[in-house]
């Protein structure tokens, strides 16, 4: 949890907002914002009901001063830790205007009260955001596959993470682009099994919401071989790859700089074609080849680095 606190006089409130203690949009915020006002000695409203991330604003009314204190120990949230007591002092929430701000960022039920007046008290009631999740894109995705796969759904918040059912998918960090969208990249193992997939987001508050069965994985092309299985320095050849799974529009890559492979011919689901060129330059060895359907059909990739190489 973070805390922010100030002393500032006037601040202006919308109509209705300051006496009711309901919630606002600080302009220009992205976290949702509460207000409760401090106003005849009491609280208000308390309970306030929030979802993790949200800034709670206590504005003090009365002419007298006030403080916001958690009432645990040591203090989760302490608006006057200094120079505040039942005297009062320079260190409270000052009259007709003084404000104290923290932002809730783990669920939960905090009480808290006044150090100038012990019968003064408020609850704060935090709860995780309600999140769902009801589709994927793109769906299916071949065995190898790496993309980034769009989640739609509600309740997403800036910092969500995905994850999946089962093992040998791995995904990077979210991008937010709405409460309803969100992007990350994800990789999907060459010998994940195929089938089904769960698919979470889980709020950095700590709510969750899964699709289930959202994203389906398919069987991704395999490499066995390459004919000619060698291509000399400073020369060109066409290269037939043999395996299985290769889809119309697949291309093959062959790794380690100097070759290039030329437009590809897809011969059926067992064979693809293309001129390979290698440069003089061109180290001598063997080289990782790699065959990538469409990510219309998946875009699953299978590689071997034993069946071509540099001579």
């Amino acid at each position: 949890m973070k805390r922010r606190s100030s002393a500032l006089a006037g601040l202006v409130f919308s109509t209705g907002l300051c006496a009711a203690g309901l919630g606002f949009l600080a302009p220009g915020a992205s976290a949702a914002s509460a207000s409760v006002a401090i106003q005849n000695f009491a609280y208000s409203p308390t309970p306030l009901n929030v979802t993790t991330k949200t800034s709670v604003t206590w504005t003090n009314m009365d002419a007298s001063p006030h403080s916001v204190t958690s009432d645990a120990s040591p203090p989760v949230f302490d608006s006057s830790p200094t120079n505040c007591g039942p005297a009062g002092g320079t260190g409270c929430i000052q009259p007709t205007g003084g404000t104290f701000t923290f932002t809730f960022t783990t669920a939960g039920t905090f009480s808290y009260h006044c150090r100038v007046h012990s019968f003064m008290h408020g609850t704060i009631v935090v709860s995780a955001p309600a999140v769902s999740v009801t589709s994927v894109s793109p769906s299916p995705l071949g065995q190898g596959a790496k993309t980034t796969l769009t989640v739609n759904g509600s309740g997403f918040t800036s910092g969500a993470t995905v994850t999946s059912s089962g093992t040998g998918i791995t995904f990077g960090p979210s991008a937010f682009l709405s409460a309803s969208k969100l992007t990350v990249p994800i990789k999907v193992g060459q010998s994940a099994a195929v089938g089904t997939r769960n698919i979470t987001v889980t709020d950095s508050g700590g709510g969750s919401g899964t699709c289930t069965s959202c994203l389906n994985l398919t069987v991704g092309p395999k490499v066995t071989g390459a004919s000619p299985p060698s291509v000399k320095r400073g020369t060109s050849a066409t290269v037939t790859v043999s395996g299985s799974g290769f889809v119309n529009g697949a291309r093959f890559s062959i790794g380690g700089g100097g070759v290039t492979v030329g437009s590809v011919t897809f011969v059926d689901a067992g064979h693809m074609a293309a001129t390979v060129t290698v440069a003089s330059t061109a180290a001598v060895g063997s080289r990782k080849l790699t065959v990538t359907n469409p990510l219309s059909s998946g875009g699953g990739r299978g590689s071997s680095t034993t069946v071509f190489s540099v001579s």
